[in-house]
């Protein structure tokens, strides 16, 4: 019995090791999945900005050297249309960094019968290829954060337009205590294992060597954090048919 006591103390040490040692796993496979993280980060970043500066210049040099008026029109179209897409894309990567910052000050009552048709109808000119389902119900007036709330919108039907067949659908409907937006496309869907991980930042759905869908997996995150500064709700429902997301937002 004396020496059992022996026993206990090389026990203990020993389950002491075992755990600095699970410990010390735990956070090297961490870093070794942030370290992937932010190298898909940075090969996506460089190759969607790369290809618009390569256009820019592309058009900048045949301007130079084109004497043709109509050809000059259609070049300096083209240059403001990659000028467009990489101030999209700077802002999108600007709002992830910004997103803490708070503007609880932008909240103002807006229309929202008239603010959903003018949006939904720049979303037909930006994806004149996609088909459109609206339901939209006599919604009035909100007192909301525009800023999040737009963004929240944009960035859910941009995934659905990314990753459905040419087919989305928006509903918004008000009841007594929110409004009810919903999106939803006809894709593949999402894996079951992946809706929680699809709010977190730079986070992707893996494609194997599939890339066909460029992007720097920060769409669901600003969705997240803009539903948190409105105090919003989402819900996520996804099959082998498409995906639908639900918003709700507080009245």
């Amino acid at each position: 019995l004396a020496s059992m006591n022996l026993w206990k103390y090389m026990t203990g040490a020993m389950l002491l090791m075992l755990a600095f040692f699970g410990y010390g796993l735990v956070i090297v496979l961490k870093q070794r999945r942030l370290s992937e993280i932010q190298k898909d980060f940075i090969d996506n970043v460089t190759h969607e900005l790369k290809t618009p500066l390569a256009t820019l210049r592309l058009s900048a040099d045949a301007i130079h050297k084109s004497n043709d008026p109509q050809k000059t029109q259609k070049y300096a179209e083209i240059i403001d249309q990659e000028t467009r897409r990489l101030e999209q894309h700077v802002n999108q990567i600007l709002s992830s960094s910004g997103i803490e910052e708070s503007n609880t000050h932008s909240k103002r009552v807006v229309d929202m019968d008239q603010y959903l048709a003018e949006l939904l109808e720049q979303f037909k000119l930006e994806y004149p290829s996609v088909h459109w389902e609206l339901i939209i119900d006599t919604l009035g007036q909100l007192n909301v954060n525009l800023k999040s709330f737009e963004t929240i919108l944009r960035n859910l039907v941009d995934n659905a337009v990314r990753y459905g067949n040419g087919k989305v659908k928006i509903v918004a409907c008000q009841k007594p205590k929110n409004l009810e937006i919903i999106v939803e496309d006809n894709g593949n869907g999402i894996p079951v294992k992946y809706h929680k991980k699809i709010y977190d930042k730079f986070f992707r759905i893996p494609t194997e060597n599939i890339h066909d869908v460029k992007g720097y997996g920060l769409g669901m995150y600003l969705v997240k954090e803009n539903c948190k500064k409105i105090k919003a709700r989402i819900e996520l429902k996804s099959s082998k048919t498409g995906t639908s997301f639900k918003v709700y937002v507080p009245i």
